[in-house]
């Protein structure tokens, strides 16, 4: 076996690359190892900044850079600008923000980067604050001049600041990030068949748009969908999510009209380049959704998460089964996974629950991969229902998929509900026998010929005492399926006996 040392330089700068992708910091502790081995780091000490995670911005770590200090090194040495290829921008320092481990650069080195930032974008330093912001240590305006240097980056997580109960409206309608986005994205519009890989974001691929209030927000105080609009463009852009984002406003006056326009343009219309959307713990109506999938020319993956109630105070949108059925089978020729673990929260549903189930196997006949519901019914439904629960059955699966996983969200609530021991046991042995006729229908001859693995773990359990997980197991072997099952505890069986 070959030692480190004799290893080509080429094919070690592919492997410390490698290292980079999956766990940056890595590459500062092989940078002290050799001399060699530091030649060949060094310049893949920008390749993915972050100020995420343990390595945030009350890290004292010397293999963290904060974004002041991050821009000066690509101020100092731009052929390191090209190496760049992930941005994580999840807490945006604003001026309502003090970070006490934060030691700021000096006023000659800001004064650098505010001239720098005035002549990569005269524009935009004459019509905003890019430049004061940056002598003031902003990560909004540093944010910008990071992003103009990087034009080969693929992937940026973006994350718009909280907007304090009372704060400043003025600095929440001058973020300069924002206004780049919007100003590139006009430029991508304009040039057409012109080349634009020499403008920054234009390599972009993969974009995590979301709200600094992940886990405790109000959706007073989302951010408007509207804002993502321009990245909508953007030429390369592969992977979108987006999370904690809304449509409105309740203290929309508060707004200024400008600012907005600055911001915002319209959704394009089956022209966006983008094939995978993420939706987590979205405040958007269904309007808004289908104007953001109806903006993708092609898309390919699809999952969503939708909000539950929040405080008492805000208002949530309610969710309709047919339009979001209407949003699917838009793509029908080009959906190739769809997860919808739609009951996760408690979110309000109406109209036709019917008709998700029915799109799956009459028009989405292109997917590969599906996780849905075992049951179709709204938390109101089944109270209403004495509940009574309306399965999922083979003849509404699509006979192209390859996966399935299916979510049982409902069944913590069935506990609460005190149903006794008995109806209980009666619910888990409905679930078993919908994953068994699934099951039944694969293989060779079977109308699932194509499906190769079931993720049920949310609903059946692997129970040694049951004889019908065996049988399950047994015809999952024989059909060439690949079951996963749920661990079995002992200590639930005794829960139950509560109930």
């Amino acid at each position: 076996m070959a030692r480190l040392t004799d290893i080509p330089n080429e094919i070690l700068e592919h492997i410390f690359t490698y290292v980079s992708d999956i766990n940056h910091p890595d590459i500062f502790a092989l940078r002290v190892v050799s001399k060699r081995f530091n030649d060949i780091a060094a310049p893949l000490r920008v390749r993915n900044w972050s100020d995420d995670g343990d390595y945030g911005h009350y890290s004292t770590s010397d293999s963290i850079v904060t974004l002041d200090r991050f821009a000066l090194e690509l101020l100092r040495y731009p052929e390191l600008r090209s190496r760049v290829r992930s941005l994580k921008f999840t807490w945006i320092q604003t001026p309502h923000d003090h970070d006490p481990a934060r030691v700021g650069l000096r006023s000659a080195n800001l004064e650098l980067l505010a001239k720098a930032a005035e002549e990569a974008l005269p524009d935009l330093a004459a019509t905003t604050d890019l430049c004061q912001q940056i002598r003031r240590v902003w990560d909004d305006g540093l944010a910008v001049l990071v992003l103009v240097w990087t034009t080969n980056l693929e992937s940026l997580t973006l994350t718009i600041p909280q907007i304090p109960r009372g704060g400043d409206w003025h600095y929440y309608n001058q973020l300069v990030t924002l206004r780049l986005a919007k100003q590139l994205a006009l430029r991508f519009v304009t040039r057409h068949s012109r080349p634009t890989q020499a403008l920054p974001l234009a390599k972009l691929r993969h974009l995590d748009f979301r709200y600094w209030g992940i886990g405790n927000w109000n959706a007073v105080h989302e951010i408007n969908m509207r804002q993502l609009t321009p990245f909508l463009y953007f030429p390369s852009l592969k992977n979108l999510k987006i999370t904690c984002v809304g449509e409105d406003y309740e203290d929309l006056d508060d707004l200024d009209a400008s600012g907005q326009d600055s911001y915002s343009m319209r959704y394009p219309k089956r022209t966006s380049p983008i094939e995978s959307v993420v939706l987590a713990t979205q405040h958007i109506t269904m309007h808004g959704l289908r104007s953001v999938l109806g903006a993708c020319k092609s898309l390919k993956v699809f999952r969503a998460e939708f909000a539950e109630t929040g405080d008492e105070s805000s208002t949530r949108p309610q969710h309709s089964c047919s339009l979001l059925a209407r949003c699917l089978i838009d793509h029908a020729s080009s959906l190739q996974e769809l997860d919808l673990p739609m009951y996760k929260y408690d979110t309000d549903w109406i109209h036709n629950f019917d008709q998700l189930p029915q799109c799956f196997h009459q028009k989405l006949t292109k997917l590969r991969k599906l996780s849905i519901p075992v049951s179709f019914n709204s938390i109101h439904e089944i109270h209403l229902s004495g509940y009574e629960r309306t399965w999922i059955t083979p003849s509404r699966l699509p006979p192209s998929i390859e996966y399935l996983k299916l979510y049982d969200s409902l069944r913590p609530i069935l506990k609460e509900c005190k149903l006794g021991k008995s109806a209980f046991v009666t619910e888990l042995g409905k679930a078993l026998g919908v994953v068994t006729s699934i099951v039944a229908k694969a293989g060779e001859k079977g109308r699932l010929s194509q499906l190769r693995y079931i993720d049920c773990a949310e609903v059946v359990r692997d129970d040694p005492t049951m004889k019908w997980v065996e049988e399950l197991k047994q015809t999952a072997k024989e059909r060439g399926v690949q079951v996963l099952l749920g661990d079995y505890d002992p200590l639930e069986d005794v829960i139950m006996e509560d109930l």
